[in-house]
């Protein structure tokens, strides 16, 4: 089944003339699923994704070696608390390292339905430490934990494939006036944070404030003129994605945006 799977992926993709293959959601769902509780099962993931890697980064049939043309991206899920066992960790991207040229990691979404930020900082650098399998307590400094992955040629090559999630859309969460009765939150894009920004019908003016290490995020409070809900959205800004650009500057990892055109155009000019 595994290998029926990478071949239809496969064939799809050359086919169609596509630069490669992004496999998203591909390894959430064996993780979420619980799928990966068996070894077999993690396994037969593991090479459909090694299929697909065969068929589209190898020779195309037409005399042309297309290693260099197309590219594999796989999508995988960040340090959770608790189920890291079931997600993606260090061995699984040694084990893959050969096969994928890009692992996107999902380091966004932390709060999960509840108000709260995107992706706190801390949270960011202990899941690049994680798959690096350095120091995940912060017992060591930052920099030290920079050394270890910079003085190690291995560890090196594979933040060089890591590419670390920018989310740049948000939440606004609707709160009720003694704080309870949060909303699970609903997804936000920068025009509608502006249009949130500049309504003149506010009966209080949207309070911006900054969230500091270790959360390192903008948070928006405004109260909806309509029916007088409070209102707190967590949305990134340059201060924050600078924050970000940091942690993968530092370990020497890319970025992957989710999504491009969701966010400001001032996000840009830190890229």
């Amino acid at each position: 089944m595994a290998a029926a799977l990478g071949a239809l992926i496969a064939d799809e993709v050359l086919k169609e003339g596509f630069d490669g293959a992004a496999l998203d959601g591909f390894w959430q769902t064996g993780a979420q699923t619980g799928a990966f509780d068996q070894a077999t099962t993690r396994g037969g993931f593991v090479e459909a994704i090694r299929t697909v890697a065969k068929a589209v980064r190898g020779d195309g049939g037409d005399g042309v070696d297309q290693a260099a043309k197309r590219a594999v991206v796989l999508a995988v899920p960040p340090a959770r608390s608790g189920d890291n066992a079931r997600g993606f960790g260090p061995a699984d991207l040694e084990r893959l390292e050969g096969d994928v040229d890009v692992f996107s990691v999902m380091s966004y979404d932390f709060s999960a339905g509840r108000a709260g930020p995107n992706a706190p900082l801390v949270w960011v650098d202990r899941t690049v430490r994680w798959l690096l399998g350095l120091d995940l307590a912060h017992q060591a400094s930052v920099e030290d934990a920079v050394g270890e992955a910079l003085g190690d040629a291995t560890k090196r090559a594979l933040a060089a494939k890591l590419a670390i999630g920018l989310n740049f859309y948000g939440y606004d969460y609707r709160i009720g006036a003694d704080g309870a009765g949060t909303s699970a939150g609903e997804a936000v894009l920068g025009r509608q944070l502006v249009d949130v920004l500049k309504s003149e019908e506010h009966k209080v003016l949207p309070r911006v404030a900054w969230l500091p290490s270790p959360m390192a995020e903008h948070t928006v409070n405004y109260t909806n003129a309509a029916d007088g809900a409070v209102h707190a959205v967590f949305y990134p800004s340059p201060a924050s994605i600078k924050a970000r650009l940091d942690v993968a500057a530092m370990y020497g990892t890319g970025v992957a945006i989710w999504e491009a055109g969701q966010g400001l155009a001032c996000f840009w000019d830190l890229l």
